[in-house]
């Protein structure tokens, strides 16, 4: 759901205990570095996108 909470820590820790136990493991579309994240959102926006985006590069440091 769009929009939507990730919920609580504990469904969090569940959700993880589950992914850990089953195997099973995120379907990845694409990895974008932030200059791909403009590009990345509009094919989310346009249901280009089949799987997570993933943005690497991101620092806190200034």
């Amino acid at each position: 759901m769009v929009g939507s909470t990730m919920g609580t820590r504990d469904e969090l820790e569940r959700l993880q205990r589950l992914l850990v136990t089953t195997g099973v493991r995120p379907l990845v579309d694409r990895v974008v570095d932030p200059a791909g994240v403009p590009d990345a959102l509009r094919d989310l926006a346009d249901g280009r996108v089949r799987g997570k985006v993933v943005v690497t590069g991101w620092s806190d440091r200034g």
